[in-house]
């Protein structure tokens, strides 16, 4: 980021730090409740999709799709 003055860059990057093991974290809850790996990466994009908001986007495979 670039970020010149140092308390401004410190406390940026403990953000960024607490954001990321907080989502981890939540990624790791989903996945230990999954039955295969299949299902721990469903529940692991479901999470990132909360958190980054991504809207729309196929939950399930096309049936249409090669």
């Amino acid at each position: 980021m670039a970020i010149q003055h140092d308390a401004t860059a410190f406390y940026f990057d403990r953000v960024v730090t607490h954001v990321g093991n907080t989502i981890e974290a939540e990624i790791e809850a989903a996945q230990q409740k999954s039955k295969n790996s299949q299902a721990a990466q469903v529940k692991a994009r479901l999470v990132l999709n909360k958190w980054l908001r991504a809207e729309g986007g196929a939950k399930y495979r096309d049936p249409m799709a090669k």
